[in-house]
Formats: structure tokens, C-alpha cells, sequence
């Protein structure tokens, strides 16, 4: 698996929600987790700015 699937896995199971990690070019793995106002992938995007 990518490092990210992981981290995106644990934080799943952590917090009982969907979530989504990305890594930046950079090497920093950013993380997001679906809210009553934006699902996963939304956040990410915002998280990643």
C-alpha cells in the first residue's frame, strides 16, 4: 500500500468517518475527514491551500 492509504485508513478507524490524505510534493502527508459540511475530498483540497 502508499504511505497514504495507511493514513488515510488509521484516521478512518480512529474517528468513525470517511477520510482522504494526499502527499505533497514536498514530502508532507495532509489529512481530512468528512464533516457535516464537506465530504473528505473537499477538505483535503481545502487543507492542502
Amino acid at each position: 500500500d502508499r504511505k497514504v492509504t495507511s493514513v488515510a485508513k488509521e484516521l478512518a478507524e480512529e474517528l468513525g468517518v470517511p477520510t482522504a490524505a494526499i502527499e505533497l510534493p514536498d514530502g508532507h502527508v495532509i489529512t481530512s475527514k468528512t464533516s457535516d459540511f464537506l465530504g473528505a475530498s473537499a477538505a483535503l483540497l481545502l487543507n492542502a491551500l
